[in-house]
């Protein structure tokens, strides 16, 4: 982190096209004569622009514009011999059951893409779960309260507390958890979003996010999710202290937090989160040399962990990265199993984005993806509520690795437009 100089607004402002004036650049948009995309681009210093927006208002700028986040397609490979009508079958559970928490619905957004419907979620009906989520007063209708408040800065997606056992239906598990599923999604930063306060956009959620952002946050992993695929070009920008913050910060934090048990998911999502930054910096130049190797040289460490204490089933434990390399995947059926369901279906997730000079022995992730193969027949759907999050990810695993991918079954990859 560096400090700036005091900027006129927090959020996606200072837009600049080789040379164009603010005010030139949008009246070019505004004629309709060059897409924002094209202008993201080729953005002359665009790639080292400040992120801002107006305390307390609009987002302005390119965040306000109808572009997409980065694209980073996962490269899960095609194995042989899986019975289609087995990870169809294992699909179908999903929407045999209803997700009535925020976090159950994010998975299911994940699993199906950006046009889920509440069918596809187990709930009988119309609508999707975009449409459900980011419009208050349906939001309220299904889960009992809003997922979205207005701030100074923007929106927000509020995490879930220790309330004395209050479910919280309309909490994300995880800090940044829903703009990371948005973002994954493949939603523009201009998708409208109601609040109590009024109509917005998504960008608003970016806006706080950047406003509030602090290496200290607990899980920092989903907001490294959120902004690696929506800032870009930027590299940078100021939180709500004036304080600049740049993607080279967010990845020397990941990479200094300790692959521990501390890490949910198995440590998995660490792990994913960076995966999805060097896709990104792969395509779009996001960080500087020197933490670009270092990033690399933590996920070369970890495919080599994942490969040296995989046990000879294919299952990973969760505590994989301590070297629990042992071999007991715990009772088949609805009470057991999850740990390694969860953990597998996770590390699979994150090596599927490994670039190519870091790609897993295919023999590893093959020997894993027929024991989630294998199993889910295990759990039937009974067994699923509770258990979204390990099950969702293993199907989406096996969709990917059966090439039943096809917008008629999990809507596009991840990213993918």
């Amino acid at each position: 982190m560096s400090q700036s100089t005091p900027a006129r607004s927090f959020g996606i402002l200072s837009a600049r096209a080789r040379g164009l004036t603010r005010t030139a650049l949008w009246a070019v948009l505004a004629a309709g004569s060059v897409a924002p995309a094209l202008l993201l681009a080729r953005g002359g210093g665009g790639s080292r622009g400040v992120a801002s927006v107006t305390p307390g208002g609009r987002p302005g700028g390119i965040a306000s514009a109808d572009t997409p986040p980065a694209a980073v397609r996962p490269e899960v490979h095609r194995v042989t011999g899986l019975d289609g009508d087995r990870v169809r079958a294992a699909l179908d559970r999903v929407s045999a059951n209803r997700a009535d928490t925020l976090p159950d619905l994010l998975h299911v957004l994940r699993l199906f893409g950006a046009n889920a419907s509440l069918r596809d979620a187990g709930i009988s009906s119309d609508g999707t779960i975009l449409e459900s989520v980011l419009t208050h007063g349906r939001c309220v209708r299904l889960l009992g309260g809003p997922a979205l408040v207005d701030t100074r800065y923007g929106i927000r997606g509020r995490p879930m507390e220790q309330q004395g056992g209050s479910r919280q239906r309309e909490r994300q598990a995880h800090e940044g958890q829903l703009l990371a599923a948005l973002a994954e999604a493949g939603v523009p930063l201009s998708r409208p979003v109601t609040t109590e306060g009024g109509t917005r956009s998504v960008g608003a959620i970016l806006d706080d996010m950047l406003a509030n952002f602090d290496t200290k946050q607990k899980e920092i992993e989903w907001s490294a999710i959120a902004i690696a695929l929506y800032l870009p070009p930027r590299r940078t920008w100021c939180d709500k202290f004036n304080r600049k913050w740049s993607l080279d910060d967010l990845c020397k934090e990941l990479i200094d937090r300790p692959l521990d048990r501390k890490r949910t998911c198995a440590a998995t999502h660490w792990l994913y989160s960076l995966s999805i930054i060097i896709r990104v910096d792969s395509r779009i130049p996001i960080l500087s040399s020197e933490v670009r190797s270092s990033v690399k040289a933590a996920l070369a460490d970890a495919v080599a962990r994942a490969g040296r204490y995989q046990p000879a089933s294919g299952a990973w434990s969760l505590r994989w990265f301590e070297g629990d390399a042992s071999d007991d995947p715990g009772t088949a059926g609805p009470d057991g199993g999850w740990e390694r369901i969860l953990a597998t279906g996770h590390q699979l997730e994150w090596l599927a984005l490994m670039p190519e000079e870091l790609t897993p022995d295919r023999a590893a992730t093959t020997r894993a993806i027929r024991w989630l193969h294998d199993r889910i027949d295990d759990y039937g759907a009974a067994s699923i509520p509770g258990h979204y999050c390990p099950y969702s990810h293993a199907v989406k695993v096996l969709l990917q690795a059966s090439g039943l991918r096809g917008t008629d079954l999990v809507g596009e990859a991840i990213g993918s437009h």
